[in-house]
């Protein structure tokens, strides 16, 4: 089996904190997002981490500081820009192509958290070698499904899925899909086959299969899990993995009269003056606070804030905010 992460998109939803940084290297509760993949992922399955042009060389530094002794390889779409991007279907067909991959994958999105195990996972996959496998999550809203593709089981006990709607208008179920999935070698010729006429819509491949009686199974979890699409997102896992507890990264300096509360992320270099109020931030490395008060927010790297109190807010990485 070879791993393969899906790192090529320029996450403008995300914007001003993915303008110079991939998502998945986004600092989630002291480290990159995709390294809680990694380092749930079985020591002997070797990795290729797909990503663009722009961020290809940041990758290859997360590599070489947090994982050298593992085996992974980055693979570099041929893309600058938003428009010019693969589309993770056929960025997944091009990887299988380009590298001749004739094993199972595991195929995982970067800029997902799972909480659940992904040795589980994969010893699930075991029991039916043959089958793609899902993982899923009860996501418990109709409007929230719409966003995500649902899964309708099929009746039984055997978790196979019946029917698969990948971002419908009227979800059957609220039962979705969660950025891991298992294609066993035997449908890696169907995949890309199919990515040549539909490049961006990973999930539509799963109603292909269906499509031509393929069994897809789904193993479903109730550990957290997030996609990290968005801002409440993102605050929302830091808060999860922080627990209630402030972390803070080398040459840190916080002033005596500071009152900072509940999950609160402290990067590198960065110094907590006088008369400073944090409630549940994320705060990248080189920052520099004074009387201020930030709460529910995210401050990019190298901020400065200086009588400017925050809420809610997202800060692009070296802004100055004074009064």
């Amino acid at each position: 089996m070879k791993v393969i992460i899906l790192a090529g998109g320029f996450a403008t939803r995300l914007w001003p904190l993915t303008e110079k940084t991939a998502k998945p290297l986004l600092l989630l509760a002291g480290k990159p997002l995709i390294s809680w993949i990694i380092e749930d992922l079985p020591q002997h399955l070797e990795v290729i981490v797909s990503t663009n042009a722009v961020f290809a060389k940041d990758f290859e530094r997360w590599r070489e500081e947090n994982f050298p002794e593992r085996q992974i390889e980055i693979f570099v779409e041929d893309a600058f820009s938003e428009s010019g991007k693969m589309g993770a279907l056929f960025a997944t067909s091009c990887v299988i192509q380009e590298l001749k991959i004739a094993k199972d994958i595991l195929l995982l999105a970067g800029d997902n958290y799972f909480g659940f195990s992904l040795p589980e996972f994969l010893e699930n996959f075991q029991k039916f070698p043959n089958d793609a496998l899902l993982a899923a999550y009860d996501i418990r809203e109709t409007q929230r499904a719409k966003s995500f593709g649902v899964i309708v089981p099929q009746a039984g006990t055997e978790k196979i899925v019946k029917v698969f709607q990948e971002k419908p208008e009227q979800p059957l179920s609220t039962l979705v899909s969660t950025g891991c999935f298992v294609i066993p070698q035997k449908l890696l010729p169907s995949l890309s086959s199919f990515a040549a006429t539909s490049r961006d819509d990973l999930g539509k491949v799963f109603e292909h299969f269906l499509e031509q009686d393929k069994t897809i199974r789904y193993f479903s979890f109730i550990k957290e899990w997030f996609d990290i699409g968005s801002f409440s997102a993102y605050l929302a896992a830091s808060k999860l993995l922080l627990k209630e507890k402030i972390v803070q990264e080398k040459a840190v300096e916080v002033s005596p009269d500071a009152q900072l509360s509940g999950s609160i992320f402290l990067g590198a270099n960065t110094k907590i003056g006088r008369n400073v109020t944090l409630e549940n931030a994320i705060i990248f490395p080189d920052c520099r606070l004074e009387n201020c008060v930030i709460r529910n927010s995210v401050l990019g790297k190298g901020t400065v804030i200086s009588g400017v109190d925050l809420e809610g807010k997202v800060i692009r990485e070296e802004s100055v905010l004074m009064r």
